[in-house]
């Protein structure tokens, strides 16, 4: 996996092997915190104002503000990186 820019500036993956390309970071170049991150059902994600909500994909709720969960969460990546 190869990661490019498109040329309106987004991030793409590209697997020379199987000739794939994906918007998705692939599992194998993910860190083991982004692993954990894309299993948990809060997604972050930004409104056409440029404004920050999260959703989770189980309940289907969306809100402004990050979940408590997710802040613990970040927290404890946080503490072991140091």
């Amino acid at each position: 996996w190869t990661e490019h820019k498109a040329p309106d500036g987004r991030t793409y993956f590209y697997n020379n092997d199987s000739k794939v390309s994906t918007w998705q970071k692939p599992d194998e170049l993910k860190t083991p915190s982004e692993i954990i991150l894309d299993s948990f059902p809060w997604k972050e994600h930004k409104a056409d104002s440029g404004r920050v909500y999260y959703h989770n994909t189980e309940t289907k709720e969306s809100i402004w503000t990050e979940p408590k969960e997710l802040t613990e969460l970040k927290g404890t990546f946080l503490h072991i990186a140091l």
